[in-house]
């Protein structure tokens, strides 16, 4: 968890004045409020549901943010903001985060997998939806809700949750993080105030499993509190969406091995798990965000010596060059049901008739000391090393303070 803050601070700071960012900002600001929780970007204090849609919008902002892919989506910029907003507000200590937040990634997780493939397949973007009942239950501990006050807090968040797929690739796709975010705070707190919400609201008669089209994966509820789906978590050193990881990792192993560049490439083939298609494929972006979403055009970007672990890199301006449109058009992307969603397969086909080969899985990377080694480095590359260090430094130490990292300037 407390990889994932840093990992949440970095890219919260990165992405603070990004447009959705400084447009959420300003609308939250307007409003003014009660002060009483911090925002990324502003010494102005505001009431901790705001706070919760405006840090969970901008730290998702940037798509640079941790994902689980048994969930499918990206659990910590769901939940933390809620805990954060909460937490200052009453101001409970630093251990009541972890833990809330703890709870909180780890009920959105199994939630996510309980509803499965079909849920997303329909339409529903996991961030928002269970992002909302993960959030939910991160708040309902730090408030110290009893059994029945946190089943109404379920209840009503099963009628808030909302979040659709349509968004991606516009500033839709980071205010789910937000929407999530603010609908824990807000669930959560009127539940502390005796409102009552069915107590089937989440999976019975006309509940959200059955109307969402999901819930049929009884197994994802198993071993709860013994075994932790948020272990599987996995952070992002490329910034774009993640499911184009894979086929970047594998291309740089076939850059670096075979020493190849741009000018002698005929073609490359990607093979894919066809669960990419309506994701993260788009053939013609129009704008640096949706490049995130284009594996063509990211794949075109780093073989012509892009870095794509940049944020800068993936710019309006880039996305409009007449010779990454045209190198991307050598990217053949195809699908394979036998390739896992976490891996990519690749040949880059030269026009002397090589051709090349490697197969990338991301969730090879499972131990938490190399996982932290990435992270350092991405964190690094963002705040600076002498920044990243004292972030580091104050984690460890247990006395670390929000409202500092998210006001002061990158």
């Amino acid at each position: 968890m407390k990889m994932s803050i840093a990992d949440f601070i970095s890219v919260g700071k990165a992405g603070c004045n990004e447009p959705v960012s400084r447009i959420t900002r300003d609308f939250i600001l307007e409003e003014k409020g009660k002060g009483e929780s911090s925002i990324f970007g502003s010494f102005q204090r505001v009431p901790a549901r705001a706070a919760a849609m405006l840090n969970g919008t901008i730290c998702h902002a940037l798509d640079y943010d941790d994902t689980q892919f048994q969930y499918l989506g990206h659990p910590t910029v769901a939940v933390l903001p809620a805990v954060i907003a909460v937490s200052e507000k009453l101001d409970t200590s630093f251990s009541d985060v972890i833990t809330s937040a703890l709870l909180g990634v780890e009920v959105s997780c199994r939630i996510g997998l309980w509803l499965g493939q079909s849920h997303f397949e329909q339409g529903f973007h996991q961030t928002s939806t269970c992002g909302s009942i993960g959030s939910t239950i991160a708040v309902s501990h730090l408030l110290r809700l009893d059994r029945e006050q946190t089943l109404n807090a379920i209840g009503l968040v099963s009628t808030r949750s909302s979040g659709l797929k349509s968004q991606f690739g516009t500033m839709g796709k980071p205010f789910h993080a937000g929407i999530a975010a603010s609908n824990g705070v807000e669930a959560a707190t009127l539940a502390s105030k005796g409102f009552v919400s069915s107590k089937e609201g989440l999976d019975g008669p006309n509940g959200f499993s059955s109307t969402h089209n999901g819930g049929s994966n009884m197994e994802a509820l198993n071993n709860i509190g013994e075994e932790f789906l948020f272990t599987n978590i996995h952070y992002k050193y490329h910034a774009c969406c993640h499911g184009i990881h894979a086929s970047l990792e594998a291309l740089i192993n076939l850059r670096q091995e075979h020493k190849i560049i741009p000018k002698n490439i005929k073609e490359v083939i990607i093979s894919i798990n066809p669960y990419y298609l309506n994701i993260c494929t788009i053939a013609r972006p129009r704008s640096g965000l949706e490049m995130k979403f284009s594996l063509s055009m990211t794949s075109a970007l780093l073989l012509n010596d892009y870095n794509t672990a940049s944020l800068e890199t993936f710019s309006d301006k880039l996305c409009q060059s007449s010779l990454l449109k045209k190198f991307s058009e050598k990217i053949k992307i195809r699908t394979n049901l036998k390739v896992p969603k976490t891996a990519s397969n690749v040949k880059i086909v030269l026009h002397r008739g090589q051709v090349f080969e490697n197969y990338h899985d991301i969730t090879n990377l499972t131990s938490v000391d190399q996982k932290a080694n990435k992270l350092e480095k991405k964190i690094s590359g963002i705040l600076g090393q002498t920044v990243a260090d004292r972030l580091w430094n104050e984690l460890r130490s247990n006395k670390f303070n929000f409202a500092d990292w998210m006001t002061q300037p990158l």
